[in-house]
């Protein structure tokens, strides 16, 4: 087209020599050369892209397979934090409400065991008043001698005073209230000592009852008593004491029987006190033990 072109604009005819020819096909050549170079290294950074590209999406690809992996991991992970922590609120929640009885519960045993000791105590200070009375009637016995007993005895028709005294004596000792019982037993020796050793703790109430029958009369007084006889006033003094420590002794029993039964519910209290707290710490060591648990999978 060229060679056309000139012929027709200059009227030249466009020859080629077999030198040009040469020159050219040797350009042509080394133009090939250079492009072939310049497309194969542009071939090589293709295919290394396409290499790279493909180790990425290999990467990319494993990766992913991972992160997956992972998010079920931190999936599961987050669900048991969650199961743990729902845990630990209840376990804490059951301290909490086992804590409450067991503070209840002690409240309550510190309240009725001082309860108890305060009316023990108080059943004992009414019994050590009837005692020094009781002490008293007994050393009144020791000051008697011998003519002094042997005066009631040799009564054969003693004063009325003399003898409802000396009959609540024999009720007293648990004999007969009669008569022939006083001088029988007061013909002991030891009478003195069967008074002394006598234990005011085995009086029943029914002879207590047939001794306040004869206490109970105006005029059983030891000093009423004493100006007719100084034996029958210190016995009378010796009953009317006998008779106080009974019945302060009746008062004080059911109290110590009381308290003894209430101490021995204590004690089964405090039994089911310390297996509240076994219970407790158990929780506690739970609780313990799903904070760790906690902890440890947070960190993971």
């Amino acid at each position: 087209n060229s060679a056309e072109i000139m012929l027709k604009e200059v009227k030249r005819v466009f020859y080629v020599t077999p030198t040009n020819f040469m020159e050219l096909m040797k350009g042509y050549k080394k133009i090939l050369a250079e492009k072939k170079l310049e497309i194969g290294n542009y071939i090589d950074k293709l295919q290394n892209g396409l290499d790279k590209l493909n180790d990425a999406q290999e990467q990319v690809t494993e990766m992913t397979a991972q992160a997956e992996t992972k998010k079920s991991d931190m999936s599961k992970k987050h669900k048991q934090c969650e199961e743990l922590m729902l845990k630990i609120q209840n376990e804490t929640t059951t301290a909490d409400e086992k804590q409450a009885v067991i503070m209840e519960k002690k409240a309550q045993i510190d309240k009725e065991k001082e309860e108890c000791d305060r009316q023990l105590k108080e059943a004992e200070r009414e019994l050590q008043k009837a005692l020094p009375a009781l002490e008293s009637a007994k050393e009144s016995l020791e000051g008697l001698s011998k003519q002094d007993i042997a005066e009631v005895k040799n009564y054969q028709r003693p004063p009325a005073e003399v003898e409802m005294v000396m009959n609540s004596v024999m009720v007293t000792l648990g004999h007969p209230p009669t008569w022939a019982t006083v001088k029988k037993v007061m013909a002991n020796p030891d009478f003195i000592g069967e008074l002394k050793g006598l234990e005011p703790e085995t009086i029943s109430n029914k002879r207590l009852g047939q001794i306040e029958k004869f206490t109970r009369e105006g005029n059983y007084s030891p000093q009423i008593i004493g100006q007719k006889s100084k034996a029958a006033g210190a016995l009378c003094h010796w009953v009317k004491s006998t008779e106080d420590y009974v019945k302060a002794f009746r008062t004080v029993e059911p109290k110590k029987q009381k308290r003894d039964y209430t101490l021995a519910q204590l004690k089964k209290q405090e039994e089911s006190l310390r297996e509240l707290e076994y219970e407790l710490k158990i929780v506690t060591d739970t609780i313990a033990e799903f904070q760790q648990k906690y902890t440890n999978v947070k960190d993971e």
